[in-house]
């Protein structure tokens, strides 16, 4: 793990939508990119999530996965264009979802990302590893999040 200095915000595609599908209408918003994490931690990981390492484990997936996007521009054409969607195609964002422990994971991993050879970790996660061999097995790259 290594210290890095975050962006301040991050655009992401609103959809609306927790299942994206083509052709759904979006429109793209600037989010603090830390409110951002805390919105999608509990989204992903599940409102009623009770284990902080877990979260934590999340908290720095769902924040180098972002990073790593953000860095490159995103996978849409640039920050002006959404780095990332609302949806199960990037990670999803409902900033009117928000629990206390997940805020509190972020916090205690903001500090942080993951690095390889000094590069951003292109982080990935599913809710069971097994789908992480089938659907992305050949980056290595990803975790189940029943399995942390």
């Amino acid at each position: 793990m290594s210290s890095y200095e975050f962006p301040e915000t991050i655009t992401v595609r609103v959809t609306g939508e927790s299942h994206c599908k083509k052709g759904l209408p979006y429109e793209i918003i600037e989010v603090d990119f830390k409110e951002y994490v805390k919105s999608v931690i509990v989204n992903e990981w599940g409102a009623n999530w009770t284990e902080l390492e877990s979260l934590k484990a999340g908290a720095m997936a769902i924040k180098t996965y972002a990073l790593y996007q953000y860095e490159r521009g995103g996978k849409y054409g640039g920050y002006e264009n959404g780095i990332v969607f609302d949806c199960n195609w990037d990670m999803v964002y409902n900033p009117n979802i928000r629990r206390p422990l997940g805020d509190q994971a972020v916090d205690e991993t903001w500090d942080y990302i993951m690095t390889v050879d000094g590069e951003i970790f292109q982080s990935h996660f599913l809710a069971w590893h097994i789908n992480c061999k089938d659907w992305l097995g050949k980056w290595g790259t990803c975790m189940g999040i029943w399995n942390t």
